[in-house]
């Protein structure tokens, strides 16, 4: 059976069986490109049969090696590939799943870079100060609207004024990451200004119109927004701090674990499904680790001995 056929009816499964989301069925496509790309340049025939589990060695070797890339994301493909083959085994395509004897390179945990305070303040000026007088109150509410609720590019693009509730102070996203819908809470101030901004655009917006929309009146879509923020990055005078749009959202993350906002609660806010996602916070603020230290009751106790003489004898 061709491996492009059997990738299709596995995407089949994974949009109408496991109701995963567009962007992921879009990464599963792109991914396993990639595999079949490199099966045309060592002149293998595209047939299920034919993929073996040196063969899948191979490609982990040619992705770090040809493509230059990361072990996170060799790590991403090769879980894709694993989840196709185990497909096809359950179906009865294959006897034997040659992905699984394949060890993914260990996951590499990088502490999440985040944009300071100062610099945050400039960004959020910038809009207002150096912007267009045309969309410079667009621009300003969309970088609020990402440095207050911590939401994803794609999240903040899906906006429609019905997942507002002015009154309720809140921001409903749809089917954020893994198709999950959570509820934020949002500023009152935020809140206020966002009504100001619909209602400036007349009676022709609905409750399904995209709050954020171009000057055509269509969504704005992915490219547009990162323009949008490396505009004011660079207006603002940070173009050489290596800033990109997903730094607001850990910058969200981590002035939130600032302020003792438990991880349980950051995990909710974020929209994460592994409290793992959420834990590398606790890495980026050495203060927030040291006041927990500080808080060891021991430390409070009157009659703690102190052994400073005696080192200072051996000193």
């Amino acid at each position: 059976m061709h491996l492009e056929d059997c990738h299709k009816k596995f995407l089949s499964y994974l949009r109408l069986e496991r109701d995963y989301s567009k962007l992921t069925i879009k990464s599963y496509r792109t991914d396993f490109r990639h595999f079949l790309d490199f099966l045309e340049k060592k002149g293998i025939d595209p047939e299920l049969e034919n993929v073996t589990t040196p063969i899948i060695r191979e490609f982990i070797l040619y992705m770090a090696e040809d493509l230059g890339f990361s072990p996170n994301s060799i790590r991403r493909r090769i879980h894709s590939l694993k989840s196709f083959f185990k497909f096809c085994q359950t179906q009865d395509y294959i006897e034997k799943n040659p992905a699984l004897a394949v060890q993914v390179p260990k996951k590499k945990r990088v502490l999440p870079i985040y944009i300071t305070r100062d610099d945050m303040d400039k960004l959020l000026r910038a809009p207002l100060e150096m912007g267009s007088s045309r969309t410079r109150i667009r621009d300003w509410l969309i970088l609020q609207t990402f440095a207050q609720t911590g939401i994803r590019r794609q999240e903040l693009i899906n906006l429609e004024w019905r997942d507002i509730d002015f009154r309720e102070c809140t921001l409903k996203v749809r089917s954020g990451k893994g198709d999950k819908d959570r509820i934020i809470p949002i500023p009152p101030q935020l809140a206020a200004d966002l009504q100001m901004f619909k209602n400036s655009q007349g009676k022709s917006v609905t409750d399904r119109t995209p709050v954020f929309r171009s000057a055509t009146g269509k969504k704005l879509g992915p490219r547009p927004i990162n323009t949008i923020f490396d505009k004011y990055v660079r207006l603002a005078g940070l173009e050489d701090k290596g800033y990109t749009l997903h730094k607001i959202r850990h910058s969200f993350a981590t002035f939130l674990l600032q302020q003792n906002v438990s991880l349980v609660e950051i995990q909710e806010l974020l929209g994460h499904a592994d409290i793992s996602s959420t834990r590398v916070y606790l890495h980026t603020d050495a203060r927030h680790l040291r006041e927990a230290v500080m808080k060891n009751p021991i430390l409070n106790q009157g009659d703690t001995e102190s052994a400073e003489p005696e080192l200072q004898r051996m000193v």
